[in-house]
């Protein structure tokens, strides 16, 4: 149920969403290379049989439990996405920042991707299930480029310092800051790489932004179009940023709100979001794991509202059975943790889940034997106690093999790319820094800002509330 608290003139606060059971389906999608635990030996246990298993916890998964299948695809960086991600060079790969990357050529190369058989992109025509983009080489909001995305703000703020007629803008405009302050001004050694102010940031955004946002609009609008029928999200948003080591704040930071808020440009383009919900267990305590969880559904749900999409947009936030722990030993979540994350998952009107894992999980027989113990035993009771929707799942229907390559692609390749990527995450969990650029809050401006938003917002928050008045006089 939406909680909503009116007061003078009709402004409205949507408190949050909390469903009874029965409100909303919830689903589980197994995105865990399982398949390959066929491939060891296993000389004193029985080899695990996940596909029989997660049918009947009425698990989604693809046939024969393959990573890619009919049922879901991750697409790693398809195309031609400008990025520093694999290159420690500052010239990075197919032009390294967004408004050096060539929009035409990615386009182009992203079709060729989806309609290569062979390609590891590939993407049946027919297919409807979720397809699930994973660009994690940047993200759109200039601020947001932290930890070792960190060499984006680098690389403009470089790019702003060699250009005299930018940086004597910025120049003239701090002095005129600092003078308001009654401070004295000393620009004879700024630069925006050194001192990084809000009129740096502002300016950065400026070049930064509007390439970013084309390639991933544009980019989902194409997939959209090749493939119309799948489901189609990316990774990770929308973000939050909740509970750091230096910060156990439970919501997301107002400062990051109000981006999402100006990011509805992006989450209004595709109806299905698969953003993260891993947590960690160090420094850690049981309510810092659960105010995580709890806030950054919260917000998923805020944005849902704001944008009017409840009736249209589903989510799926991604669940990893381990916990984050800076690439050092597997430890897996304990059963309160497993079950407070769906739980809360289930309680805040998501409507569903996926669990997802790595080659490196599944890459013994003993880690194998492991996994299927730990669903068995302590994933099965925690379903039980949710009511979880039937499975659709076509996994046991050999029908779907038109759906396949004559050379079918099994997802080799990707589970040494993810786990880069998986590790770059541990290292800088949640990484956005705090500091100086909590100042930004109240004086930064990103592109992606719209003056038209607030008016926009209140004028649906009062269309609602006048659906309320006259349903209740009707």
């Amino acid at each position: 149920m939406n909680g909503i608290i009116c007061g003078f003139g009709a402004l409205c606060v949507v408190l949050g969403s909390f469903a009874a059971d029965g409100e909303r389906n919830f689903t589980i999608y197994w995105n865990v290379p399982t398949d390959q635990c066929n491939k060891h030996n296993y000389t004193n246990a029985t080899k695990p049989d996940f596909a029989s298993l997660l049918k009947n916890l009425s698990i989604v998964q693809n046939f024969k439990g393959t990573f890619i299948g009919e049922e879901f695809r991750i697409l790693y960086s398809p195309g031609l996405w400008p990025s520093m991600e694999h290159n420690k060079t500052e010239n990075g790969t197919h032009g390294g920042l967004p408004h050096r990357g060539n929009l035409t050529k990615h386009l182009e190369q992203l079709e060729a991707d989806i309609k290569n058989c062979s390609h590891i992109n590939y993407i049946p025509e027919n297919f409807t299930g979720m397809a699930v983009i994973d660009m994690e080489s940047w993200r759109p909001v200039f601020r947001q480029n932290t930890g070792w995305m960190g060499i984006y703000r680098k690389l403009v703020f470089q790019e702003i310092d060699r250009n005299e007629t930018l940086l004597n803008e910025i120049k003239k405009n701090e002095t005129e800051i600092m003078k308001k302050k009654n401070k004295n001004p000393k620009m004879l050694n700024f630069t925006c790489l050194k001192n990084r102010t809000n009129s740096c940031f502002k300016v950065a955004a400026k070049i930064f932004e509007p390439m970013a946002i084309r390639f991933m609009n544009e980019s989902i609008s194409k997939l959209k179009e090749l493939r119309p029928q799948a489901k189609w999200g990316y990774y990770g948003f929308p973000y939050c940023f909740n509970i750091r080591k230096d910060n156990r704040t439970e919501d997301c930071s107002s400062l990051v709100q109000r981006e999402n808020n100006n990011t509805e440009w992006l989450f209004t383009s595709y109806e299905h979001w698969y953003p993260s919900v891993y947590i960690s267990h160090d420094n850690f305590t049981v309510d810092d794991r659960l105010k995580l969880v709890r806030g950054r559904v919260k917000e998923y749900n805020r944005l849902r509202d704001t944008f009017n999409l409840t009736d249209k947009t589903k989510i799926y936030p991604y669940v990893w059975l381990l916990y984050n722990l800076d690439n050092r030993t597997e430890v897996y979540l304990n059963g309160s943790d497993l079950n407070m994350t769906l739980t809360t998952l289930k309680n805040y009107t998501m409507d569903g889940a996926v669990i997802w894992g790595m080659s490196q999980n599944v890459n013994t027989s003993g880690k194998c034997t492991a996994l299927f113990n730990y669903v068995n035993e302590t994933l099965r009771p925690i379903l039980s106690g949710l009511k979880i929707s039937q499975s659709e799942s076509k996994a046991d229907n050999e029908t779907i093999a038109s759906q396949k390559c004559p050379k079918n692609t099994t997802g080799k390749g990707i589970s040494t790319r993810k786990k880069r990527s998986i590790e770059r995450d541990a290292k800088c969990l949640n990484c956005i820094n705090v500091g100086p650029d909590e100042k930004l809050s109240t004086t930064y401006t990103s592109i992606t800002d719209s003056s038209t938003y607030v008016v926009k917002y209140l004028l649906k928050i009062t269309y609602n509330v006048f659906l309320l008045v006259f349903n209740q006089y009707e």
